[in-house]
This record gives C-alpha cells, structure tokens and sequence, in this order.
C-alpha cells in the first residue's frame, strides 16, 4: 500500500458540488454586501460630523457676535440692484455731506456738491471751510463716532489725496473740506449698491 494509502489522504484535486459552489458565492455576496454598508455607515457618520461642526460654528459665531452687541447681517445677494435699507446699512442716500471749500478757488464746493449729489449723496451745507485751514490734499474728510461707516465711503468716493479726520459730533453727518489737490468727486467704489424704493402704501384700485 502506499504512502498515501497509508497515511489516508488523498492529494487528488477535490471537486466542488453545485451546491457548495453556490453557498460559497452567496457568502461572498453576503461579505462584500456588509462591506458595503460599512463604508456607507462610515460616510454618513463623516457627513453628520461635518454637518453638525458647521451648525455649531455658526451658532457660535452667532452667540459671540450677540455678546458684543451686535447681530450678522446679510450682505446683498448676488446680482442685485439695490438694498434694503436697515440699521448698519451704508448708501449714498443716507449720508449727508457738508462740502467746504478750503481753498481760494471760486466755485470749488458747489461743483463737488453737485457732483456728489449725481452719486446719490444727500447734499447739506455748502460754503466756505469755516476751519478756515489750508489743505494742500485733495480734501479732508471729517465725521464723527456715528458717522465712521459713511465718513469711510466718503473718503473711497472722493479718492486718492483725501485723508480722514475724525472729530467727536453727535450726527452722522459728514463734512468734506476741499483742498488745494482737488480736482473732481470720484466714482462710487465697486459693489456699492443704492437703497431699493420703498414699498408702495397706497390702496391697490
């Protein structure tokens, strides 16, 4: 007998019936099939944990910005034309300019006031600078604490050479003192939007 035979083992390839085949290609369908859900178990965790990240940062953000007094506001959409008008809102038709001629050029102030007013500025006082300084710049641009966000797109709008001097007036209103390097009002800085109208209140017929 031989070695084989003694040892009883067969080393002869061993042939699989239908059966085992099939019950051997389920179980592979069934791992890949639990694989599969794990890794979309795994994805859906991931997506939860960002989402829930960014919820608690904007909450935050939120909270944080309530603490110092103020609220996030929402800019103008992409596209638009025009703005709402609200609190902390900065137009040309909201701000009032005081223009001074500081220089002894006749005429100086009241063609910057209209040129100011062709931009949308409301237009207050125009005479001569009653500071009575000299200003070789373009303009000096001055304001107040109420008035910092207008008192800056005044100095963007009338450009290079105008410098900014904060005082301590109540108003928001802001005062442009002329100077010997004026020549024109520039244009409004891109992505300055005017207010929308307001709503009709008339019956509708």
């Amino acid at each position: 007998m031989s070695q084989d035979g003694q040892d009883g083992y067969d080393d002869s390839d061993e042939e699989w019936s239908d059966e085992e085949y099939a019950a051997y290609e389920a179980e592979s369908a069934s791992v890949a099939r639990a694989r599969s859900r794990r890794r979309k178990a795994a994805v859906t965790v991931a997506l939860l944990a960002l989402a829930l990240f960014f919820a608690f940062w904007w909450a935050w953000s939120y909270y944080k910005e309530s603490a110092d007094g103020t609220k996030p506001t929402a800019g103008p959409s992409a596209g638009a034309t025009c703005q709402p008008d609200g609190d902390g809102v900065v137009a040309p038709q909201k701000i009032t300019v005081n223009v001074f001629n500081s220089t002894t050029k006749a005429g100086l102030a009241a063609g910057a006031a209209k040129e100011f007013s062709a931009r949308g500025f409301l237009v207050g006082t125009v005479s001569n600078d009653p500071q009575k300084k000299q200003i070789p710049g373009a303009a000096e641009v001055r304001f107040g604490p109420s008035g910092a966000a207008y008192g800056d797109l005044v100095l963007k709008t009338v450009g290079q050479g105008a410098t900014p001097a904060p005082d301590a007036r109540p108003e928001s209103t802001v005062d442009v003192a002329l100077g010997e390097g004026f020549t024109s009002v520039g244009q409004l800085p891109v992505g300055t939007l005017p207010l929308c109208p307001a709503p009709s209140t008339s019956p509708s017929s």
